[in-house]
C-alpha cells in the first residue's frame, strides 16, 4: 500500500508540473507566429531564398569586397595607360633690382616678371611597365622693364627632353598580373561559397522547422490515441481510476504531453532562428523543387585548388625576380635640346642653343655611361662639342643578405608546391564522398517517394472501405492520413537535403 501512496503522490506531482508546463506551451503554441508578428512571410522557397538574400548584410558586405577586388585590378589596369602631367609652374613677380644683360652690363629694372610652364607625356610600355618613354617640354621665361625709360629686357629658353629606359632581363609585370588574377579568383570564389553557404544555411533552418512540426503532427496523434485509449477503457469499466494500468497509461500520456511542449519548443525556437537569418516570417513553404544532382569531378580541381596553383605561380615569379636581379640590366637613352633667347630693348638678339644625346647602362655591381652633344649653337663665339663619360661600380654589400632571401624564396616554393598537392588530393577525396552522398540521397529520396505512394494509396483504400462496406473506422482513417503526412514532412525534409547536396556541389565546382 505505501509503495502505491507514493506511486500516487509522485503522479499528482508529476499532474500538476507537466500539465502546467503544458497549459503555458498550450496558451502559446501560436509563439511561432507572434515571434514573428509583423514580419512579411513567404511561403514559396525560391521567393523565400531571394528576399533573404537581399535583407542580409552579410551577402551585401560580400558583393561590396568582389566589387571592390575587381575595381582595384581596374585601377592597376588603368595605371598602365598614358599619362600626362602638364604644370603651369610658378608665375613670380618681383620688384626693382638689376640684371646682367651680357657679361660686362648690369641694368637696373624696376620690375620683373618670370614663368616656367611645363608639361611631361610618360608612355609605358603594354607588355613591360618597368619600359617606358618620356617627353618632356618646358618653358623659362623672365622679363625685366624699366618704367622710365620704357627699355626692357627678356630671356626666353624653351626646352625639349625625351628619354627611353629598356630592362633586359626579369621584371615584376608579370607577377602584377598573376596577383590582379589570383585576387579576382578569390573575389569571385569567397562570394560565391558565401552565397551557397548562406542559401544552405536557410535550408537547414527549414530543416529544423519541418523536422520539429513532424514531430508535433507524430506526437500529437499518439497522444490523441493514448488519451481516447484511455478514455474509453474507463466508459467500457475495463480499467477504474488508481488501478496500475490506469496509472500507467496516465504516465504515458504525460509523457507524450511533455514531449509534445518540448517539440513547440524546438519549434519556436527553429523559427526565431529562421526570422533572424532571413528577416521573414514563418508561414510555411512549398514549392520545392527537386535537386539536379549532376556531377563529374574535375581532373584540374575547383577554384581552391587554382588558387593553390595561382599561389605557386606567383613564389615561383617572386623567386624568378630575385634571381634575376644578378643578372638584369637597364639601358637609359636620352637626348634632348634647348635654346636660349635674350634681347635687349634696341639691341641685339642674342641666341644660344645646346643638343645633346647620351646613354648608360647599368647592372647590379656596375654602371657605365656616355653623353656627346653641341652647345653655343648660333652664338657669336660659335659652337662646341662636348662629350662626358661616367662610371660606377660597388661590390654588392647585401650579396650575403640576398642569398639568404632567395634561400628563403626557394622554401616559399617548395612549400607553396606542397599546398597546391595537398588542395589537389583534398578535392579528389571531397569528390569521391560528395559522389557516394548523391547515391545515397537519389536511393533514399526514391524510397520515400515509393513510401509515400504507398500510404497514399492505404489511405485511398481505407477511406474506400469506411465509405462503401463499413470495414474501416475513423481511426484507421486517421492513421492512414497521418502517414501520408509524416511521408510528405520526410519527402520535403529529403528535397531540403538535396538542396544542400546541389550546393555542395556547386561548391566544389567554383
Amino acid at each position: 500500500m505505501m509503495k502505491f501512496k507514493q506511486m500516487a503522490v509522485l503522479i499528482v506531482c508529476m499532474t500538476v508540473a507537466v500539465s502546467s508546463t503544458f497549459a503555458t506551451d498550450t496558451a502559446g503554441s501560436d509563439q511561432s507566429d507572434t515571434l514573428t508578428a509583423g514580419i512579411a512571410s513567404v511561403t514559396d522557397l525560391a521567393m523565400i531564398v531571394e528576399q533573404a538574400k537581399a535583407n542580409s548584410v552579410t551577402i551585401q558586405q560580400y558583393l561590396l569586397t568582389r566589387e571592390n577586388s575587381k575595381l582595384a585590378v581596374a585601377l592597376d589596369t588603368a595605371k598602365d595607360g598614358m599619362s600626362i602631367n602638364v604644370s603651369s609652374g610658378n608665375l613670380t613677380y618681383a620688384g626693382s633690382g638689376t640684371v646682367s644683360t651680357d657679361s660686362s652690363t648690369t641694368e637696373a629694372y624696376d620690375y620683373a616678371l618670370t614663368a616656367s610652364p611645363q608639361v611631361s607625356i610618360v608612355i609605358p610600355d603594354a607588355d613591360n611597365d618597368t619600359d617606358s618613354t618620356i617627353l618632356t617640354a618646358s618653358l623659362d621665361d623672365s622679363g625685366y622693364y624699366h618704367l622710365s625709360s620704357g627699355d626692357s629686357y627678356y630671356e626666353v629658353n624653351p626646352t625639349v627632353s625625351l628619354q627611353r629606359s629598356i630592362t633586359f632581363g626579369k621584371t615584376s609585370d608579370e607577377r602584377t598580373e598573376l596577383l590582379s588574377r589570383y585576387n579576382t579568383l578569390l573575389a569571385d570564389n569567397t562570394f560565391g561559397s558565401s552565397e551557397l553557404d548562406f542559401e544552405s544555411s536557410i535550408y537547414d533552418s527549414l530543416v529544423d522547422i519541418l523536422t520539429a512540426e513532424r514531430s508535433i503532427a507524430e506526437t500529437t496523434r499518439t497522444l490523441e490515441k493514448a488519451q481516447k485509449s484511455l478514455d474509453d477503457a474507463l466508459a467500457l469499466k475495463t480499467l477504474s481510476e488508481g488501478s496500475v494500468d490506469y496509472r500507467e497509461q496516465e504516465l504515458s500520456i504525460l509523457s507524450y504531453r511533455n514531449s509534445l511542449a518540448s517539440y513547440q519548443a524546438q519549434k519556436d525556437l527553429a523559427v526565431a532562428q529562421f526570422a533572424t537569418l532571413t528577416g521573414l516570417g514563418y508561414a510555411g513553404v512549398d514549392g520545392i523543387e527537386e535537386p539536379t544532382l549532376d556531377f563529374a569531378p574535375s581532373t584540374d580541381g575547383n577554384t581552391t585548388v587554382r588558387l593553390k596553383q595561382s599561389a605557386l605561380d606567383i613564389a615561383r615569379e617572386d623567386l624568378a625576380i630575385k634571381q634575376a636581379e644578378k643578372t638584369n640590366s637597364t639601358l637609359l637613352l636620352d637626348g634632348g635640346g634647348s635654346w636660349s633667347v635674350s634681347k635687349k630693348e634696341h639691341a641685339e638678339t642674342l641666341n644660344s642653343g645646346t643638343v645633346s644625346i647620351g646613354a648608360s647602362y647599368a647592372m647590379q655591381t656596375f654602371s657605365v655611361g656616355v653623353s656627346t652633344g653641341v652647345s653655343g649653337v648660333g652664338s657669336s663665339s660659335g659652337a662646341a662639342p662636348f662629350v662626358s663619360v661616367s662610371g660606377a661600380w660597388n661590390n654588392n654589400a647585401t650579396q650575403e643578405s640576398d642569398q639568404l632571401e632567395e634561400l628563403q624564396l626557394q622554401n616559399e616554393v617548395l612549400l607553396a608546391q606542397l599546398e597546391y598537392s595537398q588542395a589537389l588530393t583534398d578535392y579528389t577525396s571531397d569528390a569521391a564522398d560528395l559522389m557516394k552522398e548523391i547515391s545515397a540521397w537519389k536511393l533514399e529520396y526514391a524510397r520515400l517517394q515509393r513510401q509515400k505512394d504507398y500510404y497514399e494509396l492505404l489511405l485511398a483504400y481505407q477511406e474506400t472501405l469506411y465509405s462503401t462496406a463499413g470495414l474501416a473506422n475513423e481511426e484507421d482513417i486517421k492513421d492512414a492520413r497521418l502517414q501520408v503526412e509524416l511521408a510528405q514532412y520526410d519527402l520535403s525534409v529529403s528535397l531540403l537535403n538535396g538542396l544542400i547536396l546541389e550546393n555542395s556541389i556547386a561548391s566544389i565546382q567554383l
